[in-house]
């Protein structure tokens, strides 16, 4: 049975590969590309900060998307890159973390079940790979982020870096809190730790991650002073109340700590449990076992903290559902982290408790449920459906396109009423248009295609 555990997590990651083929733009990628089209790829950025939002980099990210650059055709890429950039860093941190304790087949399927679970149960999963918006905000400088933190081992273990990995963990903290404030706290807060725990280790401070540090400050300073932070917030009434952005913020962590538990994560961490017993001597050499408690109790909690905190001082509430994909990674990431390291810790008292139930942790029993539940429970059983749509879903899109484009050249500013898609995928489509012409999506698309206006119907 474990023989097919990687192929079956590999096959639950195809159809999002292949959705990517019929990913589209959505309608405010439109309204992005709108303003550099016309005023100029600099300009945009200015009119940004200062209207709207500090997210420099973001934003710079936005104004290259390939409805600017009237290719919308090279759109899927998008997603593709995505999708295998943020398995690779998952990959090359599971490798980097258990570098002493499993061969490289091992490592991968650790890395395939982890992303595996994180598209399969994060809250929409079209906003972290689909949707430009989102992709490039969270998703974008959460691979930086992986990817750094599987450097940190090299850091950890030799005291220094190479001239490319000390200019990858330099460079990475000013991308990385330019795309948004939420992994910018993240990002500070992680960095800040791990400076601790180097200085516990060596007894002085690592000069990479000081340089990484201020560099990150200065940008961070950058989003932070923006106007168009005033601006996008302004009509938030609780925003900016720090008692009241505290105490929603703890309930929100308590909450989603409970409402992120699924029967897949259950399972699979009963699995990890009946690993690490196993495998004691392999469990010591690994990093994970070797960091003090404190760190792996204390990051899972701050990030917890920080994925809530920015949204409820900004805007007096609950984050978008984008936020809780991120919010999702890392509270995976660090359940599997602190599960290890409590193991690890207390061998015995999970000896006595296979000893008492012993079916509860038998893996020919816990590995075909943890998998049944790992396809039928979340998003996994919709990009297996969503597979019938695409196709149908991409000539409906083709064809409001190839309406729009013939409408411009017969009559520009002419108005154009469609129908309402009839096959959505959920997995891949965001937004759609609306029936009122005037709503600002709907001006996006008439703008982009030299049209007056444009709907559905009812």
């Amino acid at each position: 049975m474990k023989r097919i555990l990687l192929p079956v997590l590999v096959l639950s990651l195809v159809p999002y590969f292949i959705l990517a083929f019929f990913s589209y733009p959505s309608t405010d990628d439109f309204a992005y590309a709108n303003y550099v089209l016309d005023h100029g790829l600099w300009a945009a950025q200015g009119h940004v900060y200062t209207s709207w939002s500090g997210r420099y980099l973001a934003t710079f990210l936005l104004s290259l998307n390939p409805v600017a650059q009237k290719w919308i055709w090279g759109f899927p890429l998008i997603p593709l890159v995505l999708l295998g950039g943020f398995w690779a860093s998952l990959v090359y941190f599971c490798r980097k973390w258990t570098v002493n304790s499993l061969d490289k087949t091992r490592s991968l399927t650790v890395a395939t079940l982890l992303f595996s679970l994180t598209i399969s149960f994060m809250q929409i999963p079209v906003q972290a790979f689909y949707w430009l918006a989102g992709s490039v905000t969270y998703t974008f400088p959460l691979i930086l982020t992986t990817l750094a933190a599987g450097l940190m081992v090299d850091l950890f273990r030799h005291g220094d870096l190479t001239k490319r990995q000390w200019l990858f963990v330099v460079l990475v903290g000013p991308i990385v809190v330019g795309c948004n404030e939420t992994i910018m706290l993240q990002w500070m807060t992680g960095i800040l730790i791990f400076q601790l725990f180097f200085f516990l280790q060596h007894r002085r401070l690592s000069r990479h991650l000081i340089l990484g540090t201020l560099l990150s400050a200065v940008g961070s300073a950058v989003v932070f002073l923006a106007p168009g932070n005033g601006v996008r917030t302004s009509h938030f009434e609780d925003a900016h109340r720090p008692f009241y952005a505290l105490y929603r913020t703890v309930g929100a962590s308590i909450e989603h700590f409970v409402q992120f538990l699924s029967p897949a994560l259950i399972l699979f961490s009963l699995l990890a449990i009946v690993w690490c017993l196993d495998n004691k001597d392999r469990l010591t050499k690994t990093l994970v076992a070797q960091v003090p408690a404190w760190i792996p109790r204390t990051l899972f909690a701050l990030m917890l903290f920080s994925a809530f905190f920015p949204a409820m001082w900004a805007m007096g509430g609950n984050p978008p559902k984008r936020v809780d994909n991120t919010t999702y990674y890392w509270y995976l990431l660090f359940w599997f982290l602190n599960l290890i390291h409590w193991v690890h810790a207390k061998p015995e008292k999970f000896e006595r408790l296979r000893s008492r139930w012993p079916n509860l942790f038998a893996p020919r029993v816990l590995l075909p449920l943890a998998l049944v539940s790992l396809f039928l429970v979340g998003n996994h059983r919709h990009a297996f459906t969503d597979l019938a749509k695409a196709s149908k879903f991409s000539s409906e899109w083709k064809e409001r396109q190839v309406k729009s484009e013939q409408a411009a050249l017969a009559n520009k500013g002419s108005s154009l009423v469609f129908s309402p898609l009839k096959n959505k995928p959920k997995i891949i489509f965001n937004e759609d248009l609306t029936p009122n012409p005037e709503e600002w999506h709907n001006m996006a698309w008439a703008q982009y295609f030299d049209l007056g206006s444009v709907r559905i119907t009812q």
